[in-house]
C-alpha cells in the first residue's frame, strides 16, 4: 500500500550510496556513486535496479574518467518471499582520456539459477524470528558473459561460467525502530548475508559479507557493503519509497 492507502502497481525504492560523496579508492583515484533506483513491476514478477558510477583517476598531468551505467533486471516468482529465477545485467562503460577518443564497452551478463533462489529478506516475519536464526541456500548458477567494444569487432567475446553459490542469512539484531535520513522506521531487523561463490572450473571460492537493516513493510532502509580493501564498507541509505512506513 502507498502512503494514501491505495494499492500500488509499482513499488519503488531510491537509495543513496556513501551519502552521495566521492569515495577515495587510492591516493589519486575517487569513485562517486549515483543514487540507485529499484522498481518491482508486473505483479511482483519483475525487479529492475538501475544506477551509475563515475571514477576519476589522475596521474601526473593525465586524467582518466570512467562512467559506468548499469541496468540489472530479475525475473521473480512473486512472493512474499519472492524467488529469483533469472538475472540479466546490461552495463555500459565509457572511458575518456585527454587527447584520445572515448572508448565504449558494452557488457551483458545472464545468470540462471538451477532452482529458484528465495529472497530471505522478503519474508514478512523477519522481526518475529530470534536473534541468531539463519537460513542457508546453496544453488548452482550458470552465467553467460558477453562483451563488445564500439568500433573494435575483434575485441568482442562471450564466456560461459558455472558456479556454486552458498548464501547464509543470519539475524544479528532486532530493533523497535531506526532513524535513517530523518525518517523513522519501525520493526527493523539487522541481517548479515554471507555469500560463498565457488568457480566450478577453478575450484576457487570467494566470500563476501554484507549487512542489511530491513524495516517491516518497507524492505532495506540501510546497508553496508564490504569492499574487500582498505577503504572498508560502502553504506547505502533509503532516500525515498512509495511504500508507507
Amino acid at each position: 500500500m502507498g502512503a494514501d492507502g491505495a494499492p500500488l502497481t509499482e513499488l519503488r525504492w531510491l537509495h543513496r550510496i556513501n551519502g552521495g560523496r566521492p569515495l577515495q579508492i587510492t591516493g589519486n583515484s575517487t569513485t562517486t556513486f549515483g543514487d540507485r533506483l529499484t522498481r518491482v513491476l508486473d505483479g511482483g514478477t519483475r525487479r529492475i535496479t538501475t544506477g551509475d558510477v563515475e571514477t576519476i583517476a589522475i596521474s601526473g598531468m593525465d586524467r582518466a574518467t570512467t562512467h559506468l551505467t548499469q541496468n540489472f533486471e530479475e525475473t521473480l516468482m512473486a512472493g512474499p518471499p519472492a524467488a529469483v529465477i533469472l538475472q540479466t545485467l546490461h552495463q555500459e562503460q565509457q572511458l575518456s582520456m585527454e587527447g584520445m577518443p572515448p572508448l565504449h564497452l558494452l557488457v551483458t551478463m545472464m545468470a540462471t539459477p538451477a532452482m529458484p533462489l528465495v529472497d530471505f529478506g522478503d519474508r514478512t516475519d523477519l522481526d518475529q524470528l530470534p536473534v541468531g536464526q539463519f537460513a542457508d541456500a546453496t544453488i548452482m548458477i550458470s552465467q553467460t558473459l558477453t562483451t563488445s567494444v564500439d568500433g573494435m569487432p575483434d575485441a568482442s567475446s562471450s564466456t560461459t561460467l558455472s558456479s556454486s553459490n552458498r548464501s547464509r542469512w543470519t539475524i544479528l539484531e532486532r530493533l523497535p525502530s531506526l532513524m535513517v535520513l530523518g525518517q523513522s522506521y519501525r520493526r527493523v531487523v539487522k541481517v548479515a548475508v554471507q555469500v560463498d561463490s565457488t568457480d566450478l572450473a577453478t575450484a576457487k571460492t570467494t566470500t563476501s559479507t554484507n549487512v542489511f537493516w530491513l524495516a517491516a513493510g518497507i524492505g532495506v532502509v540501510r546497508s553496508e557493503q564490504a569492499l574487500g580493501f582498505a577503504v572498508g564498507t560502502l553504506p547505502s541509505e533509503l532516500v525515498e519509497t512509495n511504500l508507507a512506513p
